[in-house]
């Protein structure tokens, strides 16, 4: 039997590229209390760009953290069902030698989530056709 995604559910930067969609800004961000948190995904979720067939000119999609996750409330249990490479971060030393993350790369030098810098909660990834797209998009 075939399994039926409900392709609603799932963002769409898992489905697709964004080819024609040529920029794109990143944001990180940092929510210090779950109020806080589940107030920024509450408002996001709607404007974020899902796995169904897709003609538009901008899409958003966002990630969390696994602080991130705590930060929206889930608990460590669910957590603990996550890959150790998610759990353990991209800090993690031997996880940084194997990756070549040394010298001028290494994560103590990072200028986000390095071992010495505050840990964000997660990304908010914005794809658009133009530049001025972009911009109005990112203002909303």
């Amino acid at each position: 039997m075939a399994v039926q995604l409900d392709l609603a559910d799932i963002q769409g930067l898992f489905a697709r590229g964004y080819k024609g969609h040529r920029y794109a800004r990143f944001t990180i961000f940092a929510a210090r209390e779950p109020a806080a948190s589940q107030a920024l995904l509450k408002w996001l979720l709607p404007q974020v760009t899902n796995a169904a067939p897709f003609s538009g000119d901008t899409a958003l999609h966002i990630a969390f953290t696994p602080c991130g996750l705590r930060q929206l409330g889930l608990p460590d249990s669910v957590i603990a069902g996550f890959s150790a490479e998610f759990i353990e971060g991209m800090t993690e030393t031997n996880r940084s030698r194997f990756l070549g993350d040394v010298g001028e790369s290494d994560p103590r030098s990072w200028a986000w989530n390095g071992p010495q810098r505050p840990p964000i909660d997660g990304l908010i990834l914005v794809y658009a056709t133009t530049p001025g797209i972009l911009t109005q998009r990112q203002s909303v």
